[in-house]
Protein backbone atom coordinates (compact mmCIF):
# COMPACT_ATOMS: atom_id res chain seq x y z
CA UNK A 1 0.00 0.00 0.00
CA UNK A 2 1.37 3.65 -0.91
CA UNK A 3 1.14 6.56 1.20
CA UNK A 4 1.97 10.12 0.02
CA UNK A 5 5.45 9.75 1.15
CA UNK A 6 5.79 6.61 -0.99
CA UNK A 7 4.57 8.28 -3.89
CA UNK A 8 5.84 11.92 -4.13
CA UNK A 9 9.90 12.14 -4.02
CA UNK A 10 10.79 13.47 -0.78
CA UNK A 11 14.31 14.32 -0.10
CA UNK A 12 15.94 14.22 3.66
CA UNK A 13 16.54 18.19 3.57
CA UNK A 14 12.92 19.13 3.21
CA UNK A 15 11.81 17.34 6.13
CA UNK A 16 10.85 19.81 9.07
CA UNK A 17 9.48 19.36 12.59
CA UNK A 18 7.19 21.68 13.49
CA UNK A 19 4.75 22.92 16.56
CA UNK A 20 1.27 24.56 15.58
CA UNK A 21 -2.33 24.51 16.31
CA UNK A 22 -5.43 23.93 14.30
CA UNK A 23 -6.89 26.82 12.90
CA UNK A 24 -9.83 24.21 10.77
CA UNK A 25 -10.44 21.17 9.34
CA UNK A 26 -10.60 20.68 6.22
CA UNK A 27 -11.79 17.19 6.05
CA UNK A 28 -10.89 13.79 7.71
CA UNK A 29 -7.09 13.96 6.52
CA UNK A 30 -6.50 17.77 6.21
CA UNK A 31 -6.01 20.48 8.42
CA UNK A 32 -4.99 24.02 8.34
CA UNK A 33 -2.54 24.46 11.01
CA UNK A 34 -1.74 28.52 12.42
CA UNK A 35 0.91 29.94 15.17
CA UNK A 36 4.04 28.12 16.08
CA UNK A 37 5.87 26.58 12.76
CA UNK A 38 9.49 27.06 12.51
CA UNK A 39 9.65 28.46 8.60
CA UNK A 40 7.98 31.82 7.11
CA UNK A 41 4.88 31.49 5.58
CA UNK A 42 2.35 34.20 5.07
CA UNK A 43 0.29 34.88 8.71
CA UNK A 44 1.64 30.93 9.89
CA UNK A 45 -1.03 29.27 8.40
CA UNK A 46 -0.47 26.06 6.30
CA UNK A 47 -2.65 23.62 5.03
CA UNK A 48 -1.13 19.94 5.64
CA UNK A 49 -2.27 16.42 4.43
CA UNK A 50 -1.85 13.69 6.85
CA UNK A 51 0.50 11.17 5.94
CA UNK A 52 -0.95 7.63 5.21
CA UNK A 53 -4.80 8.70 5.76
CA UNK A 54 -7.23 8.72 3.17
CA UNK A 55 -10.65 9.82 4.26
CA UNK A 56 -14.19 10.16 2.24
CA UNK A 57 -14.41 13.54 1.39
CA UNK A 58 -16.70 15.66 2.34
CA UNK A 59 -17.89 17.44 -1.24
CA UNK A 60 -18.86 15.12 -4.12
CA UNK A 61 -16.27 12.42 -4.57
CA UNK A 62 -14.91 11.81 -8.28
CA UNK A 63 -16.59 10.13 -11.19
CA UNK A 64 -14.05 7.42 -11.12
CA UNK A 65 -14.19 6.53 -7.67
CA UNK A 66 -18.13 6.45 -8.11
CA UNK A 67 -17.97 4.56 -11.73
CA UNK A 68 -15.72 2.07 -9.94
CA UNK A 69 -18.42 1.30 -7.10
CA UNK A 70 -21.55 1.09 -9.17
CA UNK A 71 -21.90 -2.39 -9.45
CA UNK A 72 -21.41 -2.78 -5.73
CA UNK A 73 -24.39 -0.61 -5.10
CA UNK A 74 -26.47 -3.45 -3.82
CA UNK A 75 -23.57 -4.80 -1.56
CA UNK A 76 -23.72 -0.82 -0.10
CA UNK A 77 -27.22 -0.92 0.41
CA UNK A 78 -27.83 2.04 -1.37
CA UNK A 79 -30.15 2.67 -4.77
CA UNK A 80 -28.52 4.55 -7.16
CA UNK A 81 -25.33 6.90 -7.73
CA UNK A 82 -27.02 9.72 -6.25
CA UNK A 83 -27.54 7.96 -2.98
CA UNK A 84 -24.36 6.85 -3.43
CA UNK A 85 -22.56 10.17 -3.70
CA UNK A 86 -25.54 11.30 -0.48
CA UNK A 87 -23.90 8.11 1.62
CA UNK A 88 -20.02 8.96 0.59
CA UNK A 89 -20.13 12.84 1.56
CA UNK A 90 -22.06 12.02 5.06
CA UNK A 91 -19.21 9.70 6.00
CA UNK A 92 -17.01 12.83 4.68
CA UNK A 93 -18.60 15.10 7.32
CA UNK A 94 -18.10 12.07 10.26
CA UNK A 95 -14.56 11.66 9.24
CA UNK A 96 -14.30 15.82 9.53
CA UNK A 97 -16.07 15.77 12.69
CA UNK A 98 -13.97 13.05 14.38
CA UNK A 99 -10.88 15.08 13.04
CA UNK A 100 -12.51 18.35 14.75
CA UNK A 101 -12.69 16.26 17.95
CA UNK A 102 -9.09 15.10 18.11
CA UNK A 103 -7.05 18.24 17.07
CA UNK A 104 -9.31 21.61 18.30
CA UNK A 105 -7.78 23.74 20.79
CA UNK A 106 -5.04 21.54 20.85
CA UNK A 107 -1.09 21.75 20.43
CA UNK A 108 0.09 19.50 17.78
CA UNK A 109 3.44 18.32 17.21
CA UNK A 110 3.87 18.01 13.08
CA UNK A 111 7.19 16.41 10.99
CA UNK A 112 6.09 18.12 7.83
CA UNK A 113 7.03 16.51 4.04
CA UNK A 114 7.62 19.31 1.24
CA UNK A 115 6.42 17.63 -1.82
CA UNK A 116 7.67 18.55 -5.34
CA UNK A 117 4.11 19.74 -5.90
CA UNK A 118 4.64 22.42 -3.31
CA UNK A 119 2.09 20.89 -0.72
CA UNK A 120 2.80 19.47 2.10
CA UNK A 121 2.04 16.05 4.08
CA UNK A 122 2.65 15.61 7.64
CA UNK A 123 3.08 13.28 10.62
CA UNK A 124 0.69 14.81 12.96
CA UNK A 125 0.55 14.15 16.76
CA UNK A 126 -1.06 15.94 19.94
CA UNK A 127 1.16 16.66 22.56
CA UNK A 128 -0.55 16.31 25.68
CA UNK A 129 -0.73 13.05 25.27
CA UNK A 130 1.53 11.93 21.99
CA UNK A 131 -1.97 10.51 20.21
CA UNK A 132 -0.84 9.51 16.28
CA UNK A 133 -3.84 11.04 14.86
CA UNK A 134 -3.39 8.81 11.70
CA UNK A 135 -3.20 5.37 13.73
CA UNK A 136 -6.49 7.04 15.62
CA UNK A 137 -8.41 7.75 12.74
CA UNK A 138 -7.36 4.33 10.98
CA UNK A 139 -7.92 1.99 14.19
CA UNK A 140 -11.55 3.86 14.20
CA UNK A 141 -12.26 2.95 10.73
CA UNK A 142 -12.79 7.03 9.77
CA UNK A 143 -10.14 6.24 7.11
CA UNK A 144 -7.79 3.87 5.24
CA UNK A 145 -4.28 3.73 4.07
CA UNK A 146 -4.17 3.22 0.38
CA UNK A 147 -5.13 5.39 -1.98
CA UNK A 148 -9.12 4.87 -3.05
CA UNK A 149 -7.46 6.06 -6.89
CA UNK A 150 -5.69 2.88 -6.67
CA UNK A 151 -8.11 0.72 -5.52
CA UNK A 152 -10.49 -1.36 -8.16
CA UNK A 153 -13.35 -0.50 -4.88
CA UNK A 154 -12.24 2.81 -3.29
CA UNK A 155 -13.13 3.20 0.09
CA UNK A 156 -15.17 -0.56 -0.42
CA UNK A 157 -14.22 -2.15 3.12
CA UNK A 158 -15.27 1.15 5.00
CA UNK A 159 -18.33 1.67 3.12
CA UNK A 160 -19.31 -1.73 3.84
CA UNK A 161 -18.12 -1.37 7.69
CA UNK A 162 -19.92 1.83 8.34
CA UNK A 163 -23.07 0.92 6.45
CA UNK A 164 -24.57 -0.69 9.78
CA UNK A 165 -23.31 1.95 11.89
CA UNK A 166 -25.37 4.95 11.13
Amino acid sequence: MKTWSDKIPIKKEDLYWNEATVKRVIDGDTIETQGILSFNFEHGDLDLRLNGLFCFETRKPSNERLDKLMPYLKAIEVEDRLQLIAHMKNLGQLCKDAMENLVMGEHLAIKTYKTTFNRYVADVYRQRDGLNLVEWMLDNKFGQVEDPSDQAKPYFELLMYWKDRL
